[in-house]
C-alpha cells in the first residue's frame, strides 16, 4: 500500500471513529477509572461543506422575514401593539382561521371563553425557533431548513376578525372586569347566531376569499371590502369554478363577516347584485333528484334480508323502514338513542332531540304505527333491539358500527357510543337497493325521507299533518320532497272538460 492509499485510509478512519471517552460506572472493580469508548460521535462534515451551507441558511432567514413583511400592510386586522399597527397574514381570525378547509394554526389548549381566540405569535418567535433548529441539528441541510421554514410560514397566526370595526370600540370601552368577561362572550354568542354547519361554510367561504385578495399585489383589503372587488372576485369564481352553490356561499359569508364587523355590505350593492345574477344564470345546470323508495322497493328488502336473525341486515332494514315512515333526515337517523325510544302497544314514539329545524332544541316526536305485518316498521325496530341485547335506558346511539365474532359465527355492535358514519350508511344502504335489483347510482340516503313523503302525498294525507311529521317549517320545502306520478300530474288534463 503506497503513502497517499494509507494517508486517505487513516483520514476516513478518524472521521468515522471519533470516539467520546466516558466515565466508567463507579463499582469496586472499575472505580476512578476511565472506562472505554462508550457510543459513536455523529460524523464530522469537511470544512469547506460547513461554510457552503452558511449562505443558504441566512438566505431562507431573509425570506422568512421578507414573506412576514409582505403581509404586515394594508391588512384590515390590525392590533394596535404598542401604538404601531401591525398584523400578520390578512385573514379571517380566529373565528374565520386561515385554512380554507384545513386549519394551520396548531392546536392548544384554550379555556371555555377562549374557544375562538387564538395565540398572537411574533415574527420573532419564528426567527428564534429557526436559531434552535440550527443550534440543535448544526448538519442539517438548505433542503430540510426550507421544510422547517414552510412549517413556520404556514403556521403564521392571524389576527381575531372582533378587533376589527366595531369591535375596536367595544374592548377599548370594557374597563371594569366583570365588564371584560361579559364582552369576552360576545363573539361565541355571535357565531352560535349560526349552525355549526353553517359557520363553518362561511369560514371556509369567506377564507377563500380571503387567501384571493392576498394573492395580489398590492395585496387587496376583504374587510372592509370594495363592491367592484366583491364583483370581480364573483366573475373569478364564475370562471374558475362554474358552480352556482360557489358564488351564493362566497356571497352570503362576505355579507356576514361585514356585518359582524359593523361595515357597509358591498354584497348589498347594484353591482355586485348584477354580477352575481348575470353569475349564477352562467353557471346554474339541471338539478337531477335521487329517486324516491317505494313501498314495493321495502317489502323486496324484507323478502330479501328479513329471512333470518341476521344484526348486519336487520340494522340496514331498520333504517331504511324508520327512515321511510318517519321522513327522517340522515342526521336524525344516527343521532337516535335507546333512551329516545318508547314502545307503546300501537306505536312507537322516536324523540328528535336535534333537528335542522328546531334550532332552539325543543324537541319534537315522531310516531310511527304498527301496521302488524311483515314490512311493519315498529316489528322491524323490535327484532332489532332484541337481538342486539340493547338497554332501553341507556344513551348508547341505535345504529353503531359492527364487527363479525367468528368463535359464534355471528354480528354484534361495537361497544363504542359512536354513531355509523354517513359514508358507511350510504353504501350499505345502497348495496342492499343494488341486491334487490334497483340501480344503486339513482338513489341516496334522502330518498328515504323523499319516498315516505311521496307515498303520503299520494295516499292524500291531510296538509297539516303531513308538514308536521315531516318537521318542514315552509311549504316549498315540503312540496320539493313529493314527487307525483303520472296519473297524478294528468289528473289536471282530465278535469278541464274537454
Amino acid at each position: 500500500m503506497n503513502t497517499s492509499q494509507e494517508k486517505l485510509r487513516t483520514t476516513r478512519m478518524t472521521r468515522r471513529k471519533f470516539e467520546v471517552r466516558k466515565t466508567a460506572p463507579s463499582d469496586n472493580k472499575n472505580k476512578g477509572r476511565t472506562g472505554v469508548f462508550t457510543h459513536m460521535a455523529p460524523t464530522r462534515l469537511p470544512q469547506r461543506r460547513r461554510q457552503a451551507r452558511q449562505p443558504s441558511l441566512v438566505l431562507l432567514c431573509l425570506l422568512l422575514l421578507r414573506f412576514s413583511h409582505s403581509h404586515t400592510s394594508n391588512s384590515p386586522f390590525v392590533a394596535n401593539l404598542h401604538g404601531v399597527n401591525h398584523s400578520p397574514v390578512t385573514c379571517a381570525s380566529t373565528v374565520f382561521p386561515q385554512d380554507t378547509g384545513k386549519p394551520t394554526v396548531p392546536k392548544t389548549s384554550h379555556k371555555v371563553n377562549d374557544k375562538y381566540k387564538v395565540p398572537d405569535r411574533r415574527i420573532e418567535d419564528a426567527v428564534c425557533c429557526l436559531k434552535k433548529v440550527i443550534g440543535r441539528f448544526p448538519d442539517i441541510t438548505a433542503r430540510e431548513l426550507a421544510q422547517v421554514v414552510g412549517k413556520i410560514i404556514s403556521m403564521t397566526p392571524v389576527m381575531d376578525i372582533f378587533k376589527v370595526g366595531r369591535w375596536m370600540g367595544i374592548n377599548n370601552e370594557s374597563k371594569d372586569r366583570r365588564l371584560e368577561e361579559l364582552a369576552s362572550e360576545l363573539p361565541r354568542y355571535c357565531i352560535t347566531s349560526k349552525a355549526d354547519n353553517t359557520a363553518k361554510q362561511y369560514r371556509y367561504a369567506f377564507n377563500t376569499f380571503c387567501k384571493w385578495c392576498n394573492s395580489y399585489n398590492p395585496v387587496i383589503t376583504p374587510l372592509p371590502a370594495s363592491e367592484t372587488n366583491v364583483a370581480l372576485y364573483i366573475i373569478h369564481l364564475a370562471k374558475q369554478y362554474k358552480s352556482s352553490g360557489k358564488i351564493h356561499s362566497a356571497a352570503h359569508a362576505i355579507s356576514w363577516a361585514h356585518s359582524l364587523a359593523g361595515y357597509v355590505d358591498p354584497c348589498d350593492s347594484i353591482l355586485v347584485k348584477n354580477i352575481k345574477e348575470g353569475a349564477i344564470r352562467e353557471t346554474s345546470k339541471p338539478v337531477t333528484k335521487k329517486e324516491p323508495i317505494t313501498p314495493e322497493h321495502l317489502k323486496a328488502l324484507v323478502s330479501t334480508f328479513g329471512k333470518n336473525d341476521n344484526l348486519y341486515n336487520l340494522r340496514t332494514l331498520c333504517m331504511c323502514f324508520l327512515g321511510f315512515a318517519g321522513f327522517l333526515r340522515f342526521s336524525e337517523i344516527v343521532n337516535i338513542r335507546y333512551l329516545d325510544i318508547c314502545l307503546q302497544n300501537n306505536c312507537v314514539e322516536i324523540n328528535i332531540v336535534k333537528s335542522k329545524t328546531d334550532v332552539y332544541k325543543t324537541g319534537q316526536k315522531v310516531c310511527i304505527a304498527r301496521t302488524f305485518c311483515d314490512t311493519c316498521p315498529v316489528n322491524i325496530l323490535e327484532k332489532f333491539l332484541r337481538l342486539s341485547n340493547a338497554d332501553m335506558h341507556s344513551s348508547q346511539y341505535l345504529f353503531r358500527s359492527v364487527s363479525f365474532c367468528k368463535k359464534s359465527n355471528s354480528y354484534r355492535l361495537r361497544t363504542d357510543n359512536r354513531p355509523i358514519s354517513y359514508t358507511r350508511a350510504r353504501e350499505i344502504i345502497l348495496d342492499a337497493l343494488e341486491k334487490i335489483g334497483l340501480e344503486k347510482s339513482k338513489f341516496g340516503v334522502h330518498s328515504l325521507r323523499s319516498g315516505g313523503a311521496t307515498s303520503a302525498a299520494a295516499a292524500g294525507v291531510c296538509d297539516r299533518l303531513f308538514k308536521k311529521h315531516g318537521r318542514w317549517r315552509s311549504d316549498r320545502a315540503k312540496d320539493g320532497y313529493v314527487k307525483e306520478n303520472l296519473s297524478e300530474k294528468l289528473k289536471v288534463t282530465k278535469n278541464l272538460g274537454i
